[in-house]
């Protein structure tokens, strides 16, 4: 099977911040086809051989495991897939990848965009994934010509939107995010992001275009018009008219709903220098011991729950992955 020559880019950055939104806008351009998440290069990667190239067995496994993912959210009005792209996804799309004959990381990747560009008829592959912006080092050793558009969302707003997720789901989807959530959990993911983010500028800079929520809130047109310019697409081909302001939040309607002290108290304390480092003010709002406390009774039932869950939705090794956000 021939790999096309064709542009790959990825959007990328800390979950909760807009991604979704930018991937539905950049899809209704007449020349992207944007598509996630696959978690690829991060959550799903598995190393090749000595050699470089997967054995066939894995090959086969991978194949399956990239044909279960969902490409578009079920939530999305605007910028959506072709419903024949969603279909040949998991019933064309595996036959299309085992006819590849170099079976190594990239050229997987490669076909798995190319699956979809000539399903949508266009010609630059975006793919969506928040978190391979840990990863970029990793993309960027074998795709040294992609762009990455990070996307950045202030701390407490972040945690609130992370804390809430779930809420606009039926009652048991809910209280799976209520039992799941620990202000550590949040400001360590919060955390994370913000390094990889700040490495990313300072290593890739040329390569890197960083878009922070509270400018797609206060400028959508200009912040569309600034990503095309740097993925070197026309914004003519952009239709403004249909874009709405946000997609996939969690807290749609419920504005009222707030961070406690406990929240800013682990957010500040464990990630208050990346805060201070991406230009944001650190909120200082009071501390109330039983809250505190409370969060800390809770934290060894959370360690165990997050353990349990990673063992079962990642292919990685767990504690490599929780290291990394510790460290």
């Amino acid at each position: 099977m021939k790999i096309e020559n064709f542009p790959i880019h990825f959007i990328c950055g800390m979950s909760r911040s807009g991604t979704t939104w930018m991937s539905h806008c950049l899809n209704m351009h007449k020349d992207c086809a944007t598509f996630g998440e696959t978690l690829f290069w991060g959550r799903n990667y598995v190393e090749p051989q000595g050699n470089g190239r997967y054995r066939d067995e894995i090959f086969r496994d991978l194949v399956s495991r990239i044909s279960d993912i969902k490409l578009d959210s079920e939530r999305a009005e605007f910028g959506k897939l072709k419903t024949n792209t969603l279909i040949g996804w998991s019933q064309d799309m595996p036959k299309y990848l085992l006819a590849l004959e170099d079976k190594t990381p990239v050229n997987l990747f490669k076909m798995i965009c190319q699956f979809v560009i000539n399903s949508e008829g266009k010609r630059v592959a975006i793919e969506k994934t928040p978190h391979h912006v840990n990863w970029i080092p990793r993309i960027n050793k074998v795709l040294p010509d992609s762009r990455f558009i990070v996307m950045v969302r202030e701390p407490y707003g972040f945690m609130r939107s992370y804390k809430y997720q779930g809420l606009q789901a039926g009652e048991r989807v809910r209280r799976i995010f209520e039992r799941q959530y620990h202000p550590v959990q949040a400001a360590l993911v919060w955390r994370g992001y913000a390094k990889s983010i700040i490495r990313a500028t300072e290593d890739y800079s040329d390569k890197v275009i960083v878009i922070r929520n509270e400018q797609l809130i206060d400028d959508p047109r200009n912040v569309l018009k600034r990503v095309s310019r740097f993925l070197g697409l026309s914004s003519d081909d952009i239709s403004f008219d249909t874009i709405p302001a946000r997609a996939n939040s969690s807290i749609v309607g419920a504005s009222k709903l707030e961070l406690d002290s406990a929240d800013y108290f682990w957010m500040n304390l464990i990630a208050r220098k990346q805060i201070k480092n991406l230009g944001y003010d650190i909120n200082n709002s009071p501390y109330y011991f039983v809250e505190i406390v409370t969060t800390f009774i809770k934290l060894p039932l959370w360690i165990f729950r997050t353990i349990y869950l990673l063992n079962n939705n990642s292919n990685s090794n767990i504690f490599k992955y929780i290291f990394r956000w510790l460290k």
